[in-house]
C-alpha cells in the first residue's frame, strides 16, 4: 500500500493547486492521498475525487471532528527510537489499527534488513523513510520486498521523502507492482519545481548528445533506456553539440520533419561542432535551423 503526502507539504500553495495536485494524485497507481488538516479546510468546500484519504491529525478527538477520512496519523511524541519517530495510524471508528516509523536511522540497506526483520515481528508497520542519508527509494523498496505492506511517500521527494515516481517505477521493473499504462505526472511536473536531470521526471533525462549514444539508441534504444520514455510522460531528446556525429544530425532532420536527402551531413555536423564550441553548449533548434538555412517555423 502507496500512501503519498504530497499535499501535506504543500499547504501555502493556492487553493486551485492543491486542488490539481489531489487529481492528479488520484490519477497515479497510490492507494491513500494523505494530507493535512489546514489542506483539508482549504479545498473541502467542493466535492473531492473518489480515493482513499488519510488526514494529519493533532488529537485523538480530531477523528470526531473531522469524519470521512478511512485513516488518521496522529504522532506519538512520547514514542521515539534511534533515527525514528512513531505515530498511530487510527481507522475511521477510531482504532488503532498500524503504527507507523518515520525517519533514517543512517543504516544501510543491508543493515535494515535485520531491522525490518524486528519490526515484521510486532505490529503493521507503515514505513515513511527519509532521505537524510539518500537512500529512501532503496529503503522504501527493500521494505516492501522483506514483506513489508505500506510506505510512505511523496511526488519529487517532497519533505525529505522517498519519491513517489522512484517508488512506482522501481516497483514496475521489480516486478513487485507492475504500472497498468503509463504514468501521468504532466500537471506535478508543471505545478512542482523540478531540476531539469531529476530521475523519472527531469525533462533534459532523456536527452543524449554524443553521437555513439544517439546510434545505440536509434538500433536498441534498451541499449540505453532501462525503460522507454513513454512510461513516465517523457520524450527523447536528440541534442546537438560538439560530441554529436553524423546520426545525430540524421536523426534531428527527422524528428524535425526535414527533408534530408539533399542535405550534406558532414558538412553541417562540422558548423553545428564550430557553433557548439564557440556558445560553450549544445545549439538549440533555431539555431540549427539557422544553420541549414531552413526557413520553416521553429
Amino acid at each position: 500500500m502507496i500512501t503519498d503526502v504530497t499535499l501535506c507539504y504543500r499547504e501555502k500553495a493556492k487553493q486551485y493547486e492543491q486542488r490539481q495536485i489531489l487529481q492528479a494524485l488520484k490519477r497515479l497507481p497510490i492507494d491513500s492521498i494523505e494530507m493535512s488538516i489546514p489542506i483539508w479546510e482549504n479545498i473541502s468546500w467542493g466535492q473531492l475525487p473518489h480515493h482513499r484519504y488519510a488526514l494529519r491529525i493533532t488529537e485523538y478527538k480530531d477523528i470526531k471532528k473531522y469524519q470521512g477520512f478511512s485513516r488518521y496519523i496522529l504522532s506519538d511524541d512520547l514514542k521515539h527510537m534511534a533515527g525514528y519517530k512513531q505515530s498511530i495510524i487510527f481507522n475511521a471508528d477510531g482504532k488503532k489499527i498500524q503504527q507507523r516509523i518515520t525517519g533514517d536511522a543512517g543504516l544501510s540497506v543491508i543493515q535494515m534488513q535485520d531491522v525490518f526483520k524486528q519490526w515484521h515481528k510486532t505490529e503493521i508497520i507503515s514505513f515513511e523513510p527519509l532521505d537524510l542519508s539518500g537512500q529512501a527509494t532503496a529503503l522504501a523498496v527493500s521494505w516492501l520486498e522483506s514483506g513489508g505492506q505500506n510506505i510512505v511517500t511523496a511526488f519529487n521527494g517532497l519533505g525529505c521523502h522517498a519519491p513517489l515516481e522512484e517508488v512506482l517505477l522501481t516497483m514496475h521493473l521489480e516486478n513487485i507492482k507492475k504500472i497498468e499504462g503509463n504514468l501521468d505526472f504532466t500537471v506535478l511536473q508543471k505545478i512542482l519545481p523540478i531540476s531539469a536531470n531529476k530521475p523519472i521526471v527531469g525533462k533534459s533525462i532523456f536527452a543524449v548528445e554524443s553521437g555513439i549514444h544517439v546510434d545505440g539508441i536509434l538500433k536498441n534504444p534498451q541499449l540505453y533506456e532501462p525503460y522507454p520514455p513513454e512510461l513516465v510522460g517523457g520524450q527523447r531528446q536528440i541534442v546537438l553539440g560538439n560530441i554529436s556525429g553524423k546520426n545525430s544530425i540524421e536523426a534531428k532532420l527527422k524528428e524535425l520533419k526535414i527533408n534530408y536527402a539533399q542535405i550534406d551531413n558532414a558538412a553541417i555536423l562540422k558548423r553545428v561542432k564550430e557553433k557548439s564550441r564557440m556558445l560553450c553548449r549544445a545549439i538549440t533548434d533555431k539555431e540549427f535551423f539557422d544553420l541549414i538555412g531552413w526557413k520553416g517555423n521553429v
